[in-house]
């Protein structure tokens, strides 16, 4: 099962500490092949990379950044659709609320209220 969890980060995170600090090097690591994730995906147990590049979107019928990507596609609708606007302040409460909406597809809105 793939589990997301959104973190709200500041302008000066970068993507190699917050990887380092919050994800924990037993995980399997599937980027995109963006350069700041080449050298620190070496230090999970599994790190796979697809190449947007060649174009390649999904590699050995397993590696593939479709998670991470549907679940970005999702934060930003909501904010576009819903929100329109969020404020620093809640941010990680929108990221809480996205990240939570995505791992239960299947829960109704009775159940979420």
């Amino acid at each position: 099962m793939n589990l997301i969890i959104l973190f709200a980060v500041e302008a000066q995170d970068t993507e190699n500490g917050m990887l380092l600090k919050d994800v924990n090097i037993t995980s399997t690591l599937l980027p995109d092949s963006a350069n700041n994730y080449k050298k620190v995906g070496h230090d999970y147990a599994f790190h796979g990379m697809v190449d947007h590049q060649k174009p390649e979107y999904i590699k050995d019928k397993v590696i593939h950044a479709n998670t991470f990507e549907g679940a970005v596609r999702l934060f930003d609708r909501m904010v576009i659709g819903i929100s329109h606007n969020i404020s620093q302040k809640h941010m990680q409460s929108y990221c809480n609320e996205s990240a939570y909406r995505y791992n239960e597809p299947k829960s109704t809105d009775p159940f979420r209220l």
